[in-house]
């Protein structure tokens, strides 16, 4: 029954594969079936299910850090920016040397609007790691401190080359504060990787796709939270933007907001 519920979720039927997850986890309730039938609610919005399911599993494997990860971010996309913050501070002092969940609660902070903590929480991971500089650049950015942005996406990249996120905000900035030469783009784009997501979107930024090609190249990559078409109607629309085309702009954030889920894509 669970390989038939994982086939169910392979073809977006998740009703079935809910159905056959619960056979499953009747004859046998493993971990990792209530897991997979948790992160299926999360998929339909069924957060609350979810959590359930998560407790579940917390109650019989406390120290298990992804179980409690993968609650965290259900809390998370329910908007229980409490709980989430309560489950990361959990797992860092199980892992206290891990700057994956450092950064992921500061991230948190961020969303929460609590931007001194979130600050404090990029500054003491920021010497380790790429992510952290690219996060706190997207807070500066939101900010109006585009030199300060600017100058973190310049070390996540100096860190990380293949970071095409952290080039694809570099040039974001450089638009708002109209140093945006495509030139220098260029040199960074070079360095990225083409074979995956979101190279399409690099591609516009140098002037080499039009704005359907990348959507179109979302819709065919797409998972299955939208996360690609959410970033590619996020990105074009900033791209309208700052080639001052207001109404396509407004046209493309406005699906943005639309198509991405609040707590997954934090861009718009």
């Amino acid at each position: 029954y669970y390989q038939l519920a994982l086939a169910d979720e392979k073809k977006n039927d998740y009703d079935k594969a809910i159905t056959n997850l619960d056979v499953a986890i009747g004859l046998n309730p493993k971990p990792s079936y209530i897991a997979q039938r948790a992160s299926i609610y999360e998929r339909k919005g069924l957060y609350d299910k979810a959590l359930a399911d998560y407790d579940r599993i917390i109650q019989r494997s406390a120290g298990n850090s992804n179980y409690l990860q993968w609650r965290a971010s259900a809390y998370e996309r329910k908007g229980d920016f409490t709980n989430a913050l309560a489950d990361y501070d959990r797992m860092i002092r199980l892992s206290p040397a891990s700057t994956m969940y450092r950064v992921q609660r500061a991230m948190v902070y961020d969303r929460r609007g609590d931007y001194d903590k979130a600050f404090a929480g990029y500054d003491r991971i920021i010497p380790r790691d790429s992510t952290g500089y690219v996060e706190r650049g997207i807070g500066y950015f939101y900010g109006g401190r585009f030199v300060e942005a600017a100058r973190d996406f310049s070390r996540a990249l100096s860190l990380s080359s293949l970071n095409a996120y952290a080039a694809l905000w570099l040039q974001l900035t450089r638009w708002k504060t109209g140093s945006g030469d495509i030139p220098a783009f260029v040199q960074v784009a070079a360095r990225v990787d083409r074979s995956a997501w979101p190279y399409p979107i690099v591609n516009l930024f140098l002037g080499k796709a039009a704005p359907d090609e990348v959507l179109a190249a979302a819709q065919r990559t797409d998972a299955p939270d939208h996360r690609f078409v959410c970033e590619a109607s996020f990105y074009i629309g900033e791209y309208a933007l700052a080639h001052e085309d207001q109404a396509r702009a407004h046209e493309l954030l406005s699906d943005a907001v639309s198509s991405c889920s609040t707590a997954d894509f934090f861009v718009y």
